[in-house]
Protein backbone atom coordinates (compact mmCIF):
# COMPACT_ATOMS: atom_id res chain seq x y z
CA UNK A 1 0.00 0.00 0.00
CA UNK A 2 2.96 2.38 0.34
CA UNK A 3 3.17 3.31 -3.33
CA UNK A 4 -0.60 3.74 -3.65
CA UNK A 5 -1.11 5.89 -0.55
CA UNK A 6 2.19 7.68 0.07
CA UNK A 7 2.99 8.51 -3.55
CA UNK A 8 6.58 7.35 -3.04
CA UNK A 9 8.56 4.21 -2.26
CA UNK A 10 9.16 2.85 1.21
CA UNK A 11 11.27 0.59 3.36
CA UNK A 12 10.67 -2.52 5.46
CA UNK A 13 12.86 -3.91 8.22
CA UNK A 14 12.40 -7.04 10.33
CA UNK A 15 14.39 -8.01 13.41
CA UNK A 16 14.15 -10.80 15.97
CA UNK A 17 15.70 -10.38 19.40
CA UNK A 18 15.39 -11.55 23.01
CA UNK A 19 13.13 -9.32 25.13
CA UNK A 20 14.39 -9.64 28.71
CA UNK A 21 11.23 -8.34 30.40
CA UNK A 22 9.23 -11.27 28.95
CA UNK A 23 12.12 -13.69 28.67
CA UNK A 24 10.86 -14.35 25.14
CA UNK A 25 11.92 -13.61 21.62
CA UNK A 26 10.26 -10.65 19.93
CA UNK A 27 9.87 -9.92 16.24
CA UNK A 28 9.83 -6.25 15.25
CA UNK A 29 8.54 -5.19 11.86
CA UNK A 30 9.05 -1.61 10.72
CA UNK A 31 7.53 -0.11 7.58
CA UNK A 32 8.14 3.50 6.58
CA UNK A 33 7.96 5.99 3.78
CA UNK A 34 8.68 9.69 3.37
CA UNK A 35 5.59 10.37 1.29
CA UNK A 36 2.59 12.61 1.85
CA UNK A 37 1.53 11.21 5.24
CA UNK A 38 -1.84 10.14 6.60
CA UNK A 39 -3.33 13.61 6.96
CA UNK A 40 -2.59 14.79 3.43
CA UNK A 41 -3.74 11.49 1.98
CA UNK A 42 -7.04 11.37 3.88
CA UNK A 43 -7.77 15.11 3.59
CA UNK A 44 -8.70 14.44 -0.03
CA UNK A 45 -11.96 12.93 1.33
CA UNK A 46 -12.29 13.99 4.97
CA UNK A 47 -12.11 17.10 7.11
CA UNK A 48 -9.39 16.37 9.66
CA UNK A 49 -8.53 18.29 12.83
CA UNK A 50 -4.91 17.19 13.10
CA UNK A 51 -2.42 14.42 12.37
CA UNK A 52 -3.66 12.24 15.24
CA UNK A 53 -7.22 12.48 13.92
CA UNK A 54 -6.06 11.21 10.53
CA UNK A 55 -4.24 8.21 12.02
CA UNK A 56 -7.26 7.37 14.20
CA UNK A 57 -9.61 7.52 11.21
CA UNK A 58 -7.41 5.16 9.19
CA UNK A 59 -6.62 2.68 11.96
CA UNK A 60 -9.72 2.70 14.16
CA UNK A 61 -12.47 3.64 11.69
CA UNK A 62 -11.10 1.80 8.63
CA UNK A 63 -11.32 4.71 6.20
CA UNK A 64 -9.35 5.25 3.02
CA UNK A 65 -8.81 8.22 0.76
CA UNK A 66 -10.51 6.12 -1.91
CA UNK A 67 -14.31 5.90 -1.77
CA UNK A 68 -14.72 2.46 -3.35
CA UNK A 69 -16.42 -0.15 -1.19
CA UNK A 70 -14.03 -2.46 0.63
CA UNK A 71 -11.21 0.09 0.87
CA UNK A 72 -9.53 0.86 4.21
CA UNK A 73 -9.09 -2.80 5.12
CA UNK A 74 -5.28 -2.98 5.02
CA UNK A 75 -4.59 -1.37 8.39
CA UNK A 76 -7.73 -2.96 9.85
CA UNK A 77 -6.32 -6.37 8.95
CA UNK A 78 -2.94 -5.50 10.45
CA UNK A 79 -4.66 -4.26 13.64
CA UNK A 80 -6.65 -7.52 13.97
CA UNK A 81 -3.55 -9.64 13.33
CA UNK A 82 -1.45 -7.75 15.89
CA UNK A 83 -4.23 -7.97 18.49
CA UNK A 84 -4.67 -11.70 17.88
CA UNK A 85 -0.95 -12.24 18.48
CA UNK A 86 -0.95 -9.93 21.55
CA UNK A 87 1.41 -7.51 19.85
CA UNK A 88 2.03 -3.78 19.84
CA UNK A 89 1.18 -1.58 16.86
CA UNK A 90 2.35 2.03 16.50
CA UNK A 91 1.72 4.42 13.64
CA UNK A 92 3.46 7.77 13.36
CA UNK A 93 2.74 10.41 10.74
CA UNK A 94 3.13 14.17 10.72
CA UNK A 95 3.39 15.31 14.34
CA UNK A 96 1.43 12.46 15.96
CA UNK A 97 1.67 8.82 16.94
CA UNK A 98 -1.08 6.34 17.82
CA UNK A 99 -0.30 3.01 19.47
CA UNK A 100 -2.23 -0.07 20.45
CA UNK A 101 -0.36 -1.37 23.47
CA UNK A 102 -0.75 -4.79 25.13
CA UNK A 103 -0.21 -5.23 28.86
CA UNK A 104 3.29 -6.69 28.55
CA UNK A 105 4.87 -3.57 27.08
CA UNK A 106 4.86 0.13 27.95
CA UNK A 107 4.21 3.31 26.03
CA UNK A 108 1.71 6.07 25.39
CA UNK A 109 -1.40 5.37 23.33
CA UNK A 110 -1.60 8.86 21.85
CA UNK A 111 1.22 11.34 21.30
CA UNK A 112 0.94 14.82 19.80
CA UNK A 113 3.33 17.65 18.99
CA UNK A 114 6.18 15.37 17.95
CA UNK A 115 8.87 16.55 15.57
CA UNK A 116 7.29 16.55 12.09
CA UNK A 117 7.75 13.44 9.98
CA UNK A 118 6.64 13.80 6.34
CA UNK A 119 5.44 10.26 5.66
CA UNK A 120 4.45 7.34 7.84
CA UNK A 121 6.19 4.96 10.21
CA UNK A 122 4.47 1.74 11.22
CA UNK A 123 6.03 -0.42 13.92
CA UNK A 124 4.84 -3.84 15.03
CA UNK A 125 6.16 -5.88 17.97
CA UNK A 126 5.09 -9.52 18.20
CA UNK A 127 6.05 -11.83 21.07
CA UNK A 128 7.03 -15.42 20.43
CA UNK A 129 4.24 -17.80 21.36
Amino acid sequence: NIIEHSETTGYVGIQKYHFQKLNKNIVKIAVMDTGIGFRKSLSQRFSLKNDLDSIEKALLHEVSRYAEEGRGQGLAGVRRFVKEWNGKLSIRSGTAKLSIIPEWVWGKERERNLAPFPGAQINIMLPEV
